[in-house]
């Protein structure tokens, strides 16, 4: 069955003025420079002019307009469930916590008849299929934009009625808001898939991970400037967009990964990497590092991303802007490497790029990554520089030896030139990157590397001693 998806993104901000009343920001010109490179195609949601006696912007109804990419022309549609009985799927890793529905709840029939529960209105994402339609519906959110993060402001709900959705969003030129959803004809997930509705699930879309037009929104760490209750930071690595590319297997999953191309390809800077906008307590703390700072983890796994869209689709375009880090990520070494012998080193994990280097650690987790990187670089490039720079890391680590290992059977997160090894390591973040870093080494030597085979031995079976 032909798929038809699409993609609603809801701004309160369609239109921002200033003071005089000039436009300033046009929606159409947002949505283009977000255009998916596919023939999918968007619903732009747009506001009715709604004044009151005042002259003042009020808070009113959206109505729902399509616009196809590749075609200028816009048509009104009004958003009915085109068929009364419906299965109602509700989607959050938070379902058991201060909330009414359980995961994945499940009525049929019309939607009038559920006035009593908590469906008719609803702020979280949730998945609903009829027998003719297939949707994925967001939360809708609103928020107040400060520097380097913002604050969700707006927990006004979606309303289902017997057979529509409706929502509002405030007009305010200070509030960015917004709303999106994807119908299909044909099926999105398969719900005796275990294994994908799992994946789905630790997705979220709208509580810790929220996919907005303003990036990848996760919680303002504890450790951050910024933090707060429903403060909210872009985190550039697109975490979300690589786990459905590389391991998802149902037409959502493939949609928004998609999805996830288009908005990389858009945002990556032209530098050819990212900067975390906030300060890091402990990093400030410790290392003396300020804001903005350099995160080799995060610019690595957005670099990765950018890979494996090439793998997967062949896009030029992503393997082009994945050059553009590793340029820069070439001379970051010449920098802030950490050496353990004459051809072996480690990389410092964070830098904000002020005048002296401001010593810090290596993690393990950060250089495994960034080796695996450039190993699958290399396996597409034949960039002999790469692989250069690949085997020095991995000869870093093998070089530090067993003393990754701590006495009680786990392995030591870090190594500090002046410190030594230290900090406590993740419980399976590191066996994760190590396993990936094997299949990463494999493609471009054949074989397994020994060592890391022994770390993850080890990593193993204290995992297993804490069960």
């Amino acid at each position: 069955m032909k798929i038809h998806l699409i993609l609603a993104l809801v701004m309160s901000c369609l239109s921002l003025f200033s003071d005089s009343g000039k436009e300033i920001i046009n929606s159409t010109e947002i949505l283009n420079n977000f255009s998916l490179s596919t023939d999918y195609q968007y619903a732009l949601v747009k506001s009715e002019e709604v004044t009151n006696t005042f002259g003042h912007k009020m808070t009113n109804t959206y109505n729902i307009l399509l616009h196809k990419l590749a075609i200028a022309e816009l048509k009104t549609v009004k958003f009915e469930f085109t068929e009364p009985k419906a299965i109602y799927y509700h989607i959050s890793t938070k379902s058991n916590v201060n909330r009414p529905e359980p995961l994945f709840l499940k009525y049929e029939g019309d939607f009038s008849t559920y006035s009593e529960h908590a469906l008719k209105e609803t702020s979280n994402a949730r998945f609903m299929d009829t027998n003719t339609e297939h949707y994925f519906l967001s939360a809708r959110q609103s928020y107040r934009i400060f520097d380097g993060y913002v604050e969700r402001v707006d927990s006004k709900k979606v309303e289902l009625s017997s057979n529509n959705l409706q929502f509002e969003l405030p007009l305010n030129e200070n509030i960015f808001g917004e709303y999106w959803f994807i119908l299909s004809d044909s099926a999105l997930l398969n719900w005796k898939d275990v294994k994908e509705v799992g994946l789905i699930t630790r997705m979220d879309f709208d509580e810790d991970r929220q996919f907005s037009l303003l990036g990848n929104l996760y919680p303002v760490p504890e450790s951050y400037s910024g933090t707060g209750d429903s403060h909210f930071w872009n985190n550039y690595a697109y975490h979300v967009g690589n786990k459905l590319l590389t391991e998802g297997n149902s037409a959502f999953s493939r949609l928004f990964a998609l999805i996830s191309v288009d908005q990389i390809l858009a945002l990556y800077p032209e530098k050819g990497y990212n900067m975390t906008p906030m300060v890091s307590s402990w990093l400030k703390l410790d290392y003396g590092i300020e804001s903005p700072f350099y995160d080799t983890r995060f610019n690595t796994d957005a670099a990765q991303f950018l890979i494996n869209i090439y793998r997967e689709t062949q896009n030029s375009a992503a393997l082009e802007i994945c050059k553009r880090h590793i340029a820069f990520f070439k001379t970051y070494v010449n920098t802030y490497k950490i050496p353990i012998s004459e051809n072996a080193y480690l990389v410092m994990d964070y830098t904000d790029f002020s005048h002296a280097v401001k010593i810090n650690h290596a993690s393990l987790n950060h250089v495994l990554a960034e080796a695996s990187l450039l190993y699958d670089y290399y396996g597409i490039t034949k960039d002999e520089a790469s692989l250069e720079i690949a085997d020095a890391l991995t000869e870093g680590v093998t070089e530090l030896g067993s003393g990754w290992i701590k006495d009680n059977g786990d392995l030591w997160y870090a190594y500090h030139p002046e410190k030594g090894f230290i900090l406590e390591d993740y419980i399976d973040v590191t066996l994760n990157d190590m396993n990936a870093f094997q299949t990463a080494y494999k493609s471009a030597y054949g074989k397994e590397n020994r060592f890391i085979k022994k770390l993850i031995h080890v990593k193993t079976r204290y995992i297993n001693s804490l069960k």
